[in-house]
């Protein structure tokens, strides 16, 4: 599965250090600096993540999962999702037509579920995110040349990009052959490196 429609769509995670991010529903800033910077954390910007300590990279894992967290919200998460089953199902039909009319019911009937029953915040989210990300080290070896600021800005741009995709109708342009996953095609330049070794482990 793309680590994309992982985070956003079906609450399983391929980056092992989000593995609880869509489980809480909190609104929380705790980690959060907002869009343009990223997460908060004491590790220092300009070292390489393959060369972190074990305490350094449990430390950025956790205050990454805590951005995510806070900025990935419930109804960003459903805007997604609702976007990936249609185009999904768009992607079953034969033309172009039948594909956004597909989509769009898909669409329109995820956007029309109830949510979930109102309840408290994932009491043992914390606990998830140290235990997951106790071997988060060990997925960032090959990441060479990729700094901390790097990961940071390129986690800014990815939040970014989810909340312009949650907040669209997916299936405008959905075709047979359109992409899977919009938001990892969008993905800068800069931040095609990071995916491929940070996420696509």
């Amino acid at each position: 599965m793309n680590w994309t429609r992982g985070i956003l769509a079906l609450g399983g995670v391929a980056a092992v250090f989000v593995v609880v991010a869509c489980s809480s529903s909190s609104s929380s800033s705790e980690g959060d600096t907002g869009e343009d910077q990223g997460p908060v954390t004491s590790v220092n910007k300009d070292k390489q993540l393959n060369q972190l300590s074990d305490e350094e990279a449990q430390t950025y894992c956790l205050d990454t999962n805590k951005y995510i967290r806070a900025s990935i919200t419930a109804e960003i998460s459903k805007g997604s999702r609702c976007n990936y089953r249609g185009i999904m199902r768009g992607h079953d039909e034969a033309t172009a037509d039948a594909a956004k009319k597909a989509c769009s019911e898909v669409r329109t009937a995820c956007k029309a579920e109830a949510p979930p029953d109102a309840g408290p915040v994932d009491a043992g989210a914390d606990d998830k995110a140290q235990a997951a990300c106790k071997v988060f080290k060990s997925k960032i070896v090959k990441c060479n040349s990729l700094t901390v600021g790097n990961s940071n800005g390129c986690w800014a741009e990815f939040v970014k990009r989810s909340k312009a995709f949650s907040a669209s109708d997916a299936c405008v342009d959905v075709t047979p052959d359109s992409p899977e996953d919009p938001v990892a095609e969008n993905i800068s330049t800069e931040c095609s490196a990071w995916e491929e070794c940070v996420m696509n482990q």
